[in-house]
């Protein structure tokens, strides 16, 4: 009996097969920032295609896709700022984004390791469901076009 990646058997009844509609995933929360909604919306579909995302992963798929979304608007943030800034009492110190940025980023790679995201674990997604591209959402956080945004 293989169990799965996180020590429980897979819910073959949730497996889509070929053919079928799109894959039973989890509704999003209604008060979802749009940018962690669209980061929500690929990627629980993506874990759900995988049979990857049972209901109690419902905070932790919420806590990757806001910490993404934060994480991009961060960076976008130290593209407009200087490295580094003056305080009020005139010394200099290195920009206070870098600091947030590290943070956001130990979120993320928790919820990566949470849903076997990592580029080891990603081979075992692809043999869950050789159609499923998991690297969209690398895509997404990227700002690279995915085959979503494509169509």
């Amino acid at each position: 009996m293989h169990l799965g990646a996180r020590g429980r058997l897979p819910d073959v009844k949730s497996q889509p097969k070929r053919g079928d509609s799109e894959p039973k995933t989890l509704a999003r929360p209604k008060d979802m920032p749009e940018a962690a909604a669209a980061i929500w919306d690929l990627l629980a579909r993506q874990l759900a295609i995988a049979n990857r995302l049972q209901p109690e992963d419902a905070l932790a798929l919420e806590k990757l896709c806001r910490a993404s979304a934060l994480y991009r608007t961060i960076q976008e943030e130290l593209e407009r700022s200087p490295l580094i800034i003056d305080l009020h009492n005139k010394t200099k110190t290195i920009n206070l984004h870098f600091k947030a940025l590290e943070i956001v980023e130990a979120q993320i790679e928790r919820g990566i390791r949470h849903f076997g995201l990592s580029p080891a674990a990603r081979g075992a997604l692809k043999a869950a469901n050789p159609d499923a591209e998991i690297e969209e959402f690398d895509d997404f956080l990227a700002n690279r076009p995915t085959s979503e945004s494509a169509s």
